[in-house]
Formats: structure tokens, C-alpha cells, sequence
């Protein structure tokens, strides 16, 4: 427990100050790279990483990480560090506040820590597995709104779903809820559900760095997250559906229900 304390408050060191070199450079972004045609890199993005990663091998050089721009390095320990050095790359080359640092500790393939670092809005969420999720020091709960009618529904296309899918999957619950918003950036989304200002999370095409500190902290303030089929959340889903826990089976049946239907019709693609 000691050990995670210590791993926990280097955690919260490293978030804070990759934020704080964000907000240095917000708007002052002349050169955008490409990953991919929609997958964009700054400089903020590869100066974040490598600060955040250096800090920490300077304490456990023997730690292994997975990072985003970076990718995968293994060292002799039991532990991972997961790292998303700027979430919302394209709202934050764009201009729009909307962005954060996601950093998590995984012991094996476990999460045991989770750090979420919203720079724009000066708000730190942590959470150690067993203990709660508290941000700025206070300790916050997701929603208690029970029905879907009225959900707020945050929705991320990611960069790997078919437009089909992203539609079906959203038409198929978009009807019973109460309004739809895409605010470009996990963190944010998962800022949103551990506040209680949103209720209900769909993310078709996932990766580690973007979810495994934000799950963690979810279900230590209350929420629940499975894949689109109801199975547990690993770093590795590659689909989430993240709830207050209160109307988690609801929307996963109606999931399955649209899946269901897309079987049955001959005319389907498999």
C-alpha cells in the first residue's frame, strides 16, 4: 500500500506538469503532424510523453510503459505505466479547451492507479483501486439519474469504427434518451460521467492509453464499464460502454438487441 502511494503521487507529479506544458503551448501550435489522414500529432503531444516517461524512469528505470506516440517499451518489473500525453489531440490544435493527460498504473495487466489531468479546467481526478475517486482532493460519486429518458449520452467515433457501425450503435439507443453530445476527447468524457454531469458513455474503437486510468476511476466513483457484449473492461476493449451503473444493463440490452436484429436481416454484411 505504501509502494502504490508513492506510485500514486508520482502519478499526480507527472499529470500536473504535462499540463502545465499543454496549457504553455495552447494556442501557439504551428506545426501538425499526421499519423494517419485523421489522426493528427503536435509537438505538445511528443514533448508531454517524453516528460511524463523521463520522470518516471528516473525513479523506476526497470518499469515498463505503454504510450501513444511512443508505443511499447517492457523492463524487468511487474509494473506498466499507460500513458495518453495529450487526449483530444485535434481539439487542442484546434483551439478548443477540451483536452487532458491520462496516465495509469497497471500491476500485471490490472489496473491499480488511474490519474486524469484537465488542464483547462485546473481539475485532477485520481483514483486507487479499492479507495475511491476523488478529484482536487474531494472525493466525487457519477449520477444517480435512473432512467434513460433522462440520460445525457456522450459519444466518441474514435478513429477504427465503420460509419455503419457508429451509426447503428447509435441510433439504437439515441432514440430513448434525453440528448447526444461528442465533446472530442475521453478524458473529457470520462471527467463528465465521474462528475454526474453525463450519465452514459459509448466508445466504439478504444485503445489502452485512453481508457485505463478513465475506467478505474469511473468504477471507483461509482459507475460501471463492460465492453458492448457486458464483459469486464480490460486496457485492450476495444468497445466500452461507461454508466452511472444505473442504466448500464438497459443500454446493453438494447445493444444486443440492435446486434440481434443486424443477424437476422439477410441482407446484412457479416
Amino acid at each position: 500500500m505504501v509502494k502504490h502511494d508513492a506510485f500514486l503521487e508520482l502519478a499526480k507529479d507527472v499529470s500536473t506538469s504535462a499540463g502545465d506544458l499543454l496549457m504553455r503551448k495552447f494556442g501557439k501550435i504551428e506545426k501538425i503532424g499526421y499519423k494517419s489522414e485523421k489522426d493528427l500529432v503536435t509537438e505538445a503531444d511528443l514533448e508531454a510523453e517524453k516528460l511524463i516517461i523521463s520522470r518516471i524512469k528516473e525513479k523506476h528505470p526497470d518499469h515498463s510503459f505503454l504510450a501513444e506516440e511512443s508505443g511499447e517499451s517492457t523492463g524487468g518489473s511487474d509494473f506498466t505505466w499507460v500513458i495518453d500525453p495529450l487526449d483530444g489531440t485535434i481539439n487542442f490544435a484546434y483551439g478548443i479547451p477540451l483536452f487532458g493527460v491520462s496516465v495509469a498504473l497497471l500491476k500485471g495487466k490490472e489496473p491499480v492507479l488511474g490519474v486524469i489531468n484537465i488542464p483547462s479546467s485546473k481539475r485532477l481526478f485520481h483514483a486507487r483501486k479499492g479507495s475511491g475517486t476523488f478529484v482536487n482532493g474531494k472525493r466525487v460519486h457519477v449520477s444517480r439519474r435512473k432512467k434513460l429518458s433522462e440520460m445525457l449520452l456522450l459519444y466518441d467515433t474514435g478513429t477504427g469504427s465503420s460509419k455503419n457501425e457508429i451509426m447503428s450503435t447509435l441510433d439504437a439507443v439515441i432514440g430513448q434518451i434525453l440528448r447526444v453530445r461528442m465533446l472530442g476527447a475521453a478524458t473529457i468524457d470520462f471527467e463528465n460521467i465521474i462528475l454526474g454531469s453525463a450519465d452514459l458513455w459509448l466508445a466504439p474503437s478504444t485503445k489502452p492509453w485512453d481508457i485505463a486510468a478513465g475506467c478505474l476511476l469511473v468504477e471507483e466513483a461509482g459507475g460501471k464499464v463492460t465492453d458492448f457484449e457486458g464483459n469486464p473492461w480490460t486496457p485492450w476493449s476495444e468497445n466500452l460502454v461507461v454508466s452511472n451503473g444505473l442504466v448500464h444493463e438497459q443500454t446493453l440490452g438494447i445493444i444486443r438487441s440492435k446486434n440481434s436484429l443486424q443477424i437476422k436481416d439477410p441482407k446484412s454484411k457479416r
